[in-house]
C-alpha cells in the first residue's frame, strides 16, 4: 500500500505544478495575442498616416516631350514631415564643401524649402550641386542633391 501511496503523491505534485504553469503559460499566451493585436493596429494606422503625408513628385527624364513618341517620366514619392533644422551649401566636383559655400534659404513648409540661384555663365547646361547638412547629436549628415538646367 505504501508503494501505490508514494507514487500517487508525487503523480498528484507534479499534475498540480503542471496545471500552475500550464496557467501562467496560457495567460503569457493570451497577453501577447493582445499585444500583438495591438501591434498590428498601431502600425495599420502608421502606414495610413504615412500614405496621407506623401508628396508625389512627377519629373519626365527629358525637358522636352516629344509628340507621338514614348516619353519616360519619373514618379517619386516624399513624406512630408517636419525635418530637423539644417545648413545648405553648393558643392565641387569632389563633394567638397565648407561655410564660404553656404546658401541662404528660406522655409516654405515641413519638408520643402526654396533659394535663389543666379547662373555665372550661358551654358547648355548649369549643374547645380547643393547638399543639406544636417548637424545632430555630434553627428554630421550630408545629403547631396544634384540638378542641371539649360542656360537663356
Amino acid at each position: 500500500m505504501k508503494h501505490i501511496i508514494f507514487p500517487l503523491i508525487i503523480s498528484a505534485c507534479l499534475i498540480s505544478c503542471n496545471n500552475t504553469e500550464l496557467e501562467k503559460l496560457n495567460h503569457k499566451v493570451s497577453s501577447l495575442e493582445k499585444q500583438n493585436d495591438s501591434l498590428i493596429d498601431i502600425i495599420s494606422k502608421s502606414e495610413l498616416q504615412k500614405a496621407k503625408n506623401t508628396q508625389l513628385y512627377l519629373i519626365p527624364q527629358t525637358f522636352e516631350l516629344k509628340s507621338n513618341k514614348v516619353n519616360t517620366i519619373e514618379g517619386i514619392l516624399s513624406e512630408i514631415q517636419k525635418y530637423p533644422e539644417f545648413e545648405l551649401h553648393y558643392y565641387n566636383e569632389s563633394n567638397i564643401y565648407d561655410d564660404s559655400n553656404k546658401i541662404e534659404y528660406k522655409k516654405t513648409g515641413d519638408n520643402k524649402f526654396e533659394f535663389d540661384y543666379i547662373p555665372k555663365e550661358t551654358s547648355a547646361n548649369q549643374e547645380i550641386r547643393v547638399v543639406v547638412v544636417y548637424k545632430i547629436n555630434n553627428s554630421k549628415i550630408n545629403l547631396f542633391g544634384y540638378t542641371n538646367a539649360p542656360v537663356k
